[in-house]
């Protein structure tokens, strides 16, 4: 994405804060803005609905900003200090 990850407000209140998990069951819609960023073609709305979707079959996603340098490598080997949500996924019964 282009963005760090789901804030709990506007990105642009100093108080704002990414909410760093999210399980699979919890709505978290009061945060997302239907309107598109200036620079995005799909509006956050589609991606909640799409890590929901694949959180509660039972897979992790992570939002996070893609033009971060080394984002993969800082999400790897120091997950707690790189801004991003995770969607924590649905337990699977065996």
């Amino acid at each position: 994405s282009n963005v760090d990850g789901i804030y709990n407000g506007d990105p642009s209140e100093p108080t704002t804060r990414i909410i760093p998990s999210v399980y699979y069951d919890r709505d978290i819609s009061e945060y997302i803005l239907a309107s598109k960023s200036r620079h995005g073609r799909g509006g956050m709305t589609s991606k909640v609905k799409t890590a929901h979707d694949v959180a509660n079959a039972g897979i992790k996603v992570i939002i996070a900003n893609g033009n971060t340098p080394n984002i993969l490598i800082n999400l790897k080997e120091h997950p707690m200090e790189t801004l991003h949500t995770e969607f924590v996924a649905r337990p699977l019964n065996k």
